[in-house]
């Protein structure tokens, strides 16, 4: 980190325009842009929303830490006002821990010592030195045989530096223990619960429980997506490991099936009387289904459509709708039909009907997870949580 990049990015923070920014800084809106990112990637946390092209609504951690970090720019705005940089002047891209290299050859008295301890090569420390005090124009060492002591304007700027060096660990030390937490987190990602009497949310509960004495060191955190975005969570590495309802797992991944359901065409119990005419069910009635990114909707197409023909399947409207409690909703009161796994209608509070899929029409609950990249211990945990055994494929 630099203090030029905290002093764009403290600009685009209060401002909330890069554009702005740029203007009164002279600088590419790219290279504002770019401070901006590097400060979130810093304290692992998004900082802004995009609200246009050129202008952010900024985030509650933003304004949490914002003060910090007015409080740390204005330090940095001290420290180089005192080397006699003119004020208004763009910052030099001085770098954190040049600063924090020159506070411990202060201290210490010894470029040679200060490398040993710092664990750096002496030519190294001395070439970074130079570099810091070529950008500020201004000479902070005198060396000699003897050592290397601060001069007297590196004497005033000390006590600065140390200043900015402190307040910028403090700002960046949540990021450090967030990056842990992070590394250390295993991610499940699952399909939608049904409700919570639902197999997924049992078994999600098994889970949590079997988790806590097993894995106290390892964090869990299990969220709920739909089919394809569980699958690209899992290529991009955002799920170690996906509960998805289907059974087409791409040959890279491993996989195992947990269960199979039989799917029903549902409905109000005085609509499904007709189910002697299943064709003219589905022509005459409101249908609504996820949306083609779940496991539902591709088996409830398959089926109507080997009932209706594709031509008569294409002339009827379906609604989508990604939630099965708003589906549930226009089925039992407004007489939608839709398509359900029939172990959860006999749970559902209504009177409906139904018309069984099977076994033509299946719904498979699988797991999946990357070659290589699951760890032993969070198999384990799954397989405790499952009550036995579970095969790969």
């Amino acid at each position: 980190m630099d203090v030029l990049t905290l002093c764009l990015a403290h600009e685009v923070l209060t401002l909330q325009s890069i554009r702005k920014v740029a203007r009164q800084t002279g600088c590419a809106p790219s290279t504002v842009s770019g401070a901006l990112s590097r400060l979130e990637a810093a304290v692992a946390v998004p900082l802004v929303r995009r609200d246009r092209a050129a202008s952010f609504v900024l985030t509650l951690e933003a304004q949490h830490r914002l003060p910090a970090l007015t409080a740390l720019v204005g330090r940095i705005r001290d420290f180089l006002r005192e080397a006699g940089r003119p004020v208004g002047e763009r910052p030099p891209a001085v770098g954190i821990k040049a600063l924090l290299r020159f506070a411990a050859i202060a201290h210490s008295g010894s470029i040679r010592g200060s490398a040993r301890s710092l664990k750096i090569g002496q030519p190294q420390l001395t070439r970074q030195m130079s570099d810091l005090e070529r950008m500020l124009g201004a000479t902070l060492l005198t060396r000699s045989a003897a050592g290397a002591l601060p001069t007297a304007l590196g004497e005033r700027l000390l006590p600065i530096a140390e200043g900015i060096v402190m307040e910028w660990e403090a700002l960046s030390h949540a990021a450090s223990e967030r990056f842990r937490k992070e590394l250390a987190t295993w991610r499940i990602g699952t399909v939608v619960p049904l409700g919570h009497e639902s197999s997924i949310a049992r078994m999600l509960a098994r889970l949590t429980i079997n988790w806590a004495p097993h894995q106290a060191r390892h964090p869990l955190h299990i969220s709920s997506h739909s089919a394809e975005e569980l699958m690209a969570g899992l290529k991009s590495r955002r799920s170690d490991l996906i509960v998805v309802d289907h059974n087409r797992i791409p040959s890279d991944f491993i996989s195992t099936t947990l269960s199979t359901t039989p799917l029903a065409l549902v409905g109000q119990r005085r609509l499904m009387a007709r189910t002697s005419d299943v064709a003219a069910l589905l022509a005459d009635h409101p249908v609504v289904l996820p949306s083609q990114r779940n496991g539902i909707r591709q088996e409830a197409m398959h089926y109507m459509e080997g009932r209706l023909g594709r031509e008569r399947l294409a002339a009827i409207p379906i609604v989508e709708i990604d939630s099965i409690p708003v589906i549930i909703n226009l089925v039992a009161e407004h007489g939608y039909l839709s398509v359900l796994p029939q172990s959860a209608i006999a749970r559902l509070p209504f009177d409906l009907g139904h018309v069984s899929l099977a076994p033509g029409h299946m719904l498979t609950l699988a797991m999946a997870w990357r070659r290589g990249g699951l760890p032993e211990a969070l198999l384990n945990a799954v397989h405790r949580s499952l009550g036995g055994d579970l095969y790969q494929t």
